[in-house]
């Protein structure tokens, strides 16, 4: 190829580039821009809660009972305060920087839901920070 090619070459890549931006820029409305943030937000939350649900599904396999408790105890139990010393999880710090409770993406302890059987449900408040609204969370343990 010359190298008087070149530059048309960038050239014909950058139009199309601008294009491309452009035709997605009027394709999608400027009202559903920003919800993809708010979709990582629930995912990122709603995965942390799964791998909770499987903690708690795990200790269960292991000891033949659920877990019960509030946060901390799951916390503890998770990080190998059970009979057997067994690692459930691990957390990230942003996950738990209160030092002893697992909150959600927004800042909310998670509320572990169950009875003297055990716990049954994980629920996070939402971004509204407040339990029993619309945007609550709950991920329930069979």
């Amino acid at each position: 190829m010359s190298a008087k090619r070149w530059p048309k070459i960038v050239v014909w890549v950058l139009l199309l580039t601008v294009g491309l931006l452009l035709l997605d820029f009027f394709t999608f409305p400027a009202t559903s821009r920003g919800t993809g943030l708010k979709a990582a937000e629930n995912t990122n939350n709603h995965a942390l809660m799964e791998q909770l649900r499987t903690g708690l599904l795990n200790y269960k396999a292991d000891y033949g009972q659920n877990l019960t408790g509030d946060n901390q105890r799951v916390y503890r139990a998770f990080l190998g305060d059970n009979p057997r010393g067994i690692i459930y999880m691990e957390f990230h710090k942003r996950d738990i920087p209160l030092g002893d409770q697992v909150l959600d993406l927004w800042g909310t302890p998670y509320e572990m839901v169950g009875d003297d059987k055990g716990i049954t449900a994980i629920r996070s408040a939402g971004k509204d920070r407040k339990f029993g609204t619309p945007d609550d969370i709950v991920v329930n343990v069979p």
